[in-house]
């Protein structure tokens, strides 16, 4: 079975890499406090716990913003563009939208 961070990283559309979630840097938090405290005598205490949650929180926040703001990024593109159509839809005579609807299915047949 193949591992989900090599999965996403087969998967993923390059064009986009950038914003993806950056799933080694999570696995890396989670590692590095289970490592700390394997094998030790006693279990972490609330301080040490608590430490580990804000980093993991810091780190989550922060690959969701880089990807959220993304997001946002191609979604205004998408909106342009569709106003760009709906506009260049209007000018058009209904003459003229028929017959591109007709090239348009003509050419994707």
């Amino acid at each position: 079975m193949v591992k989900f961070g090599e999965r996403m990283a087969t998967e993923a559309v390059p064009q986009w890499a950038a914003a993806y979630v950056s799933y080694p840097r999570l696995t890396a938090v989670l590692y590095d406090f289970d490592a700390k405290f394997q094998g030790a005598p006693q279990p972490p205490t609330l301080a040490q716990r608590q430490a580990f949650e804000r980093e993991l929180l810091e780190a989550i926040e922060d690959e969701l913003g880089r990807a959220d703001e993304h997001f946002i990024a191609v979604l205004g593109e998408l909106e342009a563009r569709c106003l760009q159509l709906r506009a260049h839809a209007a000018l058009s005579t209904p003459v003229e939208a028929a017959s591109k609807r007709a090239s348009f299915a003509g050419s994707s047949a």
